[in-house]
């Protein structure tokens, strides 16, 4: 309860009031770092509470796993997708042109791709471009569907390696 309403928080903290949509499907992807450790794996959450992971590396579970949500845990993923404004993002974010503040070599990218009725959108954030409101939004976005899955039970071997 205490992890809902911190992220509840924090969805008040970045985008204000939002209302939310008809979302279908969250599918976020977390990348490789190219000379890292961090965990590389696949998370698919349909509006139906069915959450299908697939492990790439660095994680706990390999390969395919599955799993489901509540009403209310999808109602929170939808409350922070319109909550972050996801539709209105661009489809990139990653180069210095964009306005990151600083830009660091050798990081993963977070890849969210949202369905709502039928338009699909498709946000890639570079981790290594720092400084970005979307950055965070984005990161802020994949650790919500992260929490609202439960995906630690398939990434982390323990609580002392998620930190």
């Amino acid at each position: 309860m205490l992890i809902r309403l911190l992220v509840l928080a924090g969805f008040s903290l970045f985008a204000g009031c939002a209302t939310a949509g008809e979302l279908n499907r969250v599918l976020v992807e977390r990348t490789p770092s190219p000379k890292g450790s961090a965990p590389a794996y696949t998370l698919d959450i349909s509006g139906d509470g069915s959450v299908r992971y697939e492990g790439h590396g660095h994680v706990k579970v390999a390969g395919v796993a599955e799993g489901s949500i509540s009403a209310a845990d999808w109602k929170l993923l939808e409350l922070a997708v319109e909550g972050a404004d996801f539709f209105a993002m661009q489809d990139h974010y990653g180069s210095s042109s964009l306005g990151c503040t600083s830009t660091w070599n050798h990081h993963p990218t977070i890849n969210i791709t949202v369905t709502r009725g039928g338009a699909t959108k498709r946000v890639s954030y570079y981790t290594g471009c720092w400084g970005l409101r979307e950055g965070k939004l984005i990161s802020w976005l994949a650790d919500t569907a992260d929490m609202v899955a439960d995906s630690g039970r398939w990434i982390h071997e323990s609580f002392e390696d998620a930190l």
